[in-house]
């Protein structure tokens, strides 16, 4: 009984010295992925590739830190949801990209879905290196949900519909490792600068499948493990005061090797295939504001 006194004592000590803070962002980016291309519009001349128009979309991130008494270091969970979405669409002499059931097409629609979510505990500790000058070291483990759907449309004289749909999803997790910058201008107004690089440890699943006229064609599912590499910046304007904090950034985020859709080089399933297609990047504007309790 003495034993679980003196542990709550030193728990309820603990907790009274450390101070919570909560922390609500607003993200307005605009993501892009790379070997997305459906299409080849031939010309007279020259052909050139179909791409995708990427929309700019919102999401959030929050989060709840404490600060430990313990030599002024910090803890730090957060939750990032972003989703967005991309279309494009090709008219004339087209060459699919996707299907192996159509070698020409006059009309392509392709519609691509981003969810994202990634969850960071960090842990951190700022030090003094000049009296305008501050750095802080941070080590943590994110956990990363990326799930890609693409869907394509192909439309021709020797057929009417042909869809081909795709998913491409990880699910990881890893150390993350970072550095925070901070250079006070003067007065409550500071200018910040934060990278990061983490490596997930997960899976991909990939699906993909071919209907012609409503048939199925074929069906493909991959499910293989990988390492894939984050790297994160962001830097901008901070306003401090007593219990609050406000903070203008841009962000950028690089996601290596997401794409790991199939594409098939010829029309027959066993011909030659290529994967791991391009990188996911996300990149924009978020605006944060953090109170201290």
């Amino acid at each position: 009984m003495r034993k679980i006194k003196i542990l709550l004592l030193l728990l309820w000590s603990v907790s009274s010295q450390a101070a919570v803070f909560v922390v609500g962002e607003g993200l307005y980016w605009q993501a892009h992925g790379n070997g997305l291309e459906f299409a080849i519009e031939k010309g007279e001349n020259s052909s050139h590739l179909k791409h995708l128009e990427f929309d700019r979309d919102y999401g959030f991130r929050i989060g709840v830190g404490d600060s430990l008494p313990f030599d002024a270091w910090d803890v730090y969970l957060s939750w990032t949801r972003f989703h967005t979405t991309a279309r494009g669409h090709g008219k004339g002499d087209l060459l699919p990209l996707w299907t192996k059931e159509a070698s020409a097409a006059n009309d392509a629609k392709a519609h691509w879905r981003l969810h994202l979510g990634l969850i960071d505990a960090d842990l951190g500790r700022e030090f003094c290196i000049s009296k305008w000058v501050y750095l802080k070291p941070t080590l943590g483990v994110r956990c990363s949900v990326a799930r890609q759907k693409y869907y394509i449309t192909y439309r021709g004289d020797a057929f009417t519909r042909d869809l081909v749909s795709m998913k491409n999803k990880f699910f990881g997790i890893g150390p993350k490792i970072g550095l925070n910058s901070r250079f006070c201008v003067g007065g409550d107004i500071s200018l910040f600068a934060q990278g990061s690089l983490s490596l997930s440890s997960g899976k991909f699943y990939v699906h993909e499948s071919d209907h012609l006229e409503g048939s199925p064609k074929f069906k493909v599912f991959n499910r293989f493990h990988l390492i894939r590499a984050f790297s994160d910046i962001r830097a901008g304007l901070e306003w401090a005061s007593s219990r609050t904090q406000v903070q203008v950034a841009w962000e950028h985020h690089l996601l290596f090797g997401q794409n790991q859709l199939i594409r098939f080089m010829d029309g027959t399933l066993e011909g030659p295939s290529v994967s791991n297609l391009g990188d996911l990047t996300l990149q924009g504007l978020t605006v944060a504001a953090t109170f201290d309790f």
